[in-house]
């Protein structure tokens, strides 16, 4: 009994089968129907389409269709080489962007405070010539430039004494702001007197600086960081004596595209 259950049972595929090449059938009469005589190449466009829809692959591709080298019978469809743009349908979120008035807020606190560190004292002279400090927006925030030669001796790495107070001001202020920081050290092409070269001498003032952040203003370890370019990254050729002191500097760049 159960052997005539299961030779019974077996034939059932048969309907599916029979289903679909009815339904294959009708189709192909269906296109016959509707095409024009003389008008061959409108079953071959709907053909093709029905292919394409079930991705496979054309026995061959119209030459006009075909790019780049063709190799072991193989050929590129234009469509994989991305000609054309397409703008995307959902726009990136820029951070930066947005992060704009912020920007404009935090650069005008420190100008705020740089013009405060060069102002008259009560007796009409001046509390310093100049900050040796300048502020400047650049594509992921701003930074703050400072002259080295205000801030080093030749051939030194640590700050002078009297102009710490002054990064003592910056650092807190920029712990406040909460953003990340990252100090670069820049030399001229001279090279120096000594076993240090300008790759060592600009870490070392930028880490330098780094280090009296983070130990005596506060700011967050995970927030800087410090890294020296000797005289790869000048601002001005460094052809003359201006314009070598215009590249020793230290710049602290304060950045509002990854937090």
């Amino acid at each position: 009994m159960e052997e005539e259950e299961e030779e019974g049972g077996g034939g059932g595929w048969l309907l599916s089968y029979a289903d679909l090449m009815t339904l294959l059938f009708a189709a192909f009469v269906v296109l016959y129907g509707i095409t024009p005589k003389g008008k061959s190449d409108v079953v071959v466009g709907v053909v093709s389409t029905i292919r394409e829809a079930f991705i496979e692959v054309p026995d061959d591709i119209p030459v006009e269709e075909k790019k780049g080298p063709i190799k072991l019978g193989k050929a590129v469809f234009k469509q994989f080489r991305a000609e054309t743009n397409k703008s995307p349908i959902i726009k990136k979120y820029r951070r930066y962007k947005n992060a704009l008035p912020m920007v404009n807020q935090d650069m005008e606190q420190v100008k705020t405070l740089i013009n405060m560190m060069s102002e008259k004292k009560s007796d009409g002279k001046k509390r310093d010539e100049t900050p040796g400090m300048t502020v400047h927006k650049d594509d992921k925030g701003f930074l703050i430039r400072l002259v080295a030669s205000k801030y080093f001796a030749p051939g030194e790495y640590k700050v002078n004494r009297k102009e710490l107070r002054k990064l003592d001001k910056i650092g807190k202020l920029l712990k406040e702001m909460g953003r990340n920081i990252v100090i670069e050290g820049h030399t001229d092409s001279t090279p120096l007197r000594g076993a240090m070269t300008n790759w060592e001498l600009s870490a070392l003032r930028a880490t330098h600086i780094l280090r009296y952040f983070v130990n005596t203003t506060g700011v967050p370890k995970e927030k800087i960081s410090a890294t020296g370019y000797a005289d790869a990254k000048p601002l001005v050729p460094n052809d003359s004596v201006q314009s070598r002191k215009v590249n020793r500097r230290i710049e602290i760049k304060v950045r509002y595209d990854d937090n």
